[in-house]
Parts: C-alpha cells; structure tokens; sequence
C-alpha cells in the first residue's frame, strides 16, 4: 500500500543521505552522516547555497541522464523558481549544462568539467 502522506524535507534529506550513503559504499568508502553533512556543508559552500549543492549532489548521483527543472524541484522539495535559480548559477560555473528541446529544456552535469571530473575520480577511488 502507498503511503498518503507527503515527504516532509526531513524525509528529502534523509533519503538524500540514505542515496548519497549508498552511492559511497558502492564505491567501498566507508562514511559516517555526520562527515555526509559537512561535505553537503562544504559543497554548499563551494557552489554557493545548499540549494545549489543539494540539486549538483542529486545529479552528480544521475550522472548519466538528464533532468527537467520540475523533476528536480519535485524531488527536492524545493519550488521550480529555487531550482531554476540554482541551475542558472551551477550553469555559470559551468559544472551544469542545458539542453534545449521543443518540449523544454534539461539539465545535466558537464562531465568535462574539473570539479565533476575530480569527484568522479574521488568516488572511484
């Protein structure tokens, strides 16, 4: 049976941690949530908002497809208006690229671009 209720964001970050936990130990790196929070902390950081982390962090675990802006939104609890701002400011520094088809527009990660590259490498390690 589905479960009625909506995610709350607790929910999102929770099975935000649970993928990006997985995704990591698929990769034989043992980390703890507490090291998952302050990279999130440190990405945030980096690119300029936890928005703009969290929408890099859900990609980067898609590496291989592109996404819509809704779909994005819709998986982050966030509004399309966040998302999009955070994709604009991920597309300017260029770890971000869009695509743009008569049905709309979707985004993914520049797998040319240095810091997608490095934590490529990183998670292989």
């Amino acid at each position: 049976m589905l479960d009625a209720r909506l995610p709350t964001d607790d929910d999102r970050i929770e099975d935000l941690t649970a993928v990006c936990s997985a995704n990591l130990q698929t990769f034989s790196v043992e980390v703890s949530e507490e090291e998952l929070e302050n990279a999130l902390s440190l990405l945030a950081g980096t690119l300029g908002g936890e928005t703009r982390a969290k929408v890099f962090l859900l990609m980067m675990q898609r590496w291989f497809r592109a996404f819509e802006a809704s779909e994005l939104a819709s998986r982050l609890g966030k509004s399309e208006g966040e998302v999009a701002d955070a994709i604009e400011a991920l597309s300017d520094l260029g770890v971000v690229e869009g695509r743009q088809f008569p049905s709309g527009t979707t985004y993914a990660v520049n797998r040319d671009h240095p810091l997608v590259t490095e934590i490529g490498a990183q998670s292989e390690e």
